[in-house]
């Protein structure tokens, strides 16, 4: 959640589909933001700040719980590889990383 993020019209309509069909929301905080009126409620969900020293490791567990609500089953193979293209410069076998 950024401020150009809550301010944009095109975020604000995603919200409220999500909320008005139930969909669950995860927010994750990239800085402090002042929610307009009709966004209050995304303070009461279940956030993660990216300055959280375990970012990974929660958004990876609030991933799954949110897939789990949607009976969505993980997929069986787990990557072991670097979180980002940025980590390593690695890329997962037989991907080709974008050009820069």
């Amino acid at each position: 959640m950024s401020q150009s993020a809550v301010d944009s019209k095109y975020c604000k309509r995603e919200i409220g589909l999500a909320n008005a069909v139930e969909e669950p929301i995860l927010t994750i905080v990239l800085e402090h933001v002042d929610l307009p009126y009709g966004l209050k409620f995304l303070s009461l969900l279940p956030q993660i700040n990216v300055n959280e020293r375990e970012f990974d490791l929660l958004v990876t567990k609030g991933v799954r719980k949110h897939l789990a609500a949607a009976g969505i089953a993980p997929c069986p193979q787990q990557w072991n590889g670097p979180i980002s293209w940025h980590d390593d410069g690695a890329s997962p076998a037989g991907s080709v990383p974008s050009a820069m």
